[in-house]
């Protein structure tokens, strides 16, 4: 969580600042950044093991990640046996079930409740199957391009936040599950952050559509003044 908590501020800071400059200065710089990160996916794609070993050291975690591979490898195994719709919503997690049951009983689970395959793309994949989890990342992604849309426009801290809230959540989303649950404050974030973009990262958001139709109802005021004005 120390590591997501300073790339979420570093990208808080970096988009105010490229929130700020005008558009082909904002582009030049993205290009730039694009250009300067892919030889480094590159490189880190084709030393995956040390990259892997690099990751868990400065985690200072277990090379299993707390057992977190392991519940992935499971997740993939059970995915396809209900890989369209899943296995329901919250319904794989239930008590009496075999595999749920051996899955508490390996990671000593004695309450036998409140588990989870710790990816958040995994976990929507196998309650709720491939057509699920896909609707899943197109809401994110979705959200996080509106949020940039709106900190760009705006270049206000308050638009910028947003946007670092929602890359924090896709980059937990690869090790926790956070917005799957009702009343959790992932959820509750997620939720929030979605109903501000999808408003404000509109070309026209909802307080300028409105002004738009009460000036096409009523109509400019020179012409309302030219209607009442006496003969």
């Amino acid at each position: 969580s120390l590591v997501t908590t300073i790339v979420a501020l570093a990208v808080l800071l970096g988009n105010v600042a490229i929130a700020r400059l005008q558009r082909r200065e904002r582009a030049r710089v993205l290009l730039m950044g694009a250009v300067m990160l892919l030889p480094l996916l590159a490189l880190v794609g084709l030393a995956s093991g040390a990259a892997h070993d690099f990751i868990v050291h400065v985690l200072g975690r277990s090379g299993t990640m707390t057992g977190r591979t392991v519940l992935w490898q499971r997740a993939l195994e059970l995915i396809p046996r209900h890989s369209l719709l899943g296995w329901g919503w919250q319904a794989f997690w239930v008590q009496n079930s075999p595999i749920a049951e051996g899955l508490w009983a390996k990671f000593h689970i004695a309450g036998r409740q409140g588990f989870q395959f710790q990816n958040t793309f995994l976990e929507a994949a196998v309650e709720l199957g491939w057509l699920g989890c896909a609707l899943l990342v197109v809401a994110m992604l979705t959200t996080l391009l509106r949020a940039l849309r709106w900190s760009w426009r705006d270049r206000s801290l308050v638009s910028s936040f947003h946007v670092a809230l929602m890359l924090c959540l896709l980059i937990r989303a690869m090790v926790e599950v956070d917005i799957l649950y009702q009343f959790s404050i992932g959820a509750f974030v997620f939720f929030a952050t979605m109903c501000q973009a999808s408003d404000r990262g509109r070309r026209w958001p909802y307080h300028a559509r409105r002004l738009i139709w009460r000036q096409h109802r009523v109509g400019p005021p020179s012409a309302g003044v030219a209607r009442h004005a006496p003969n």
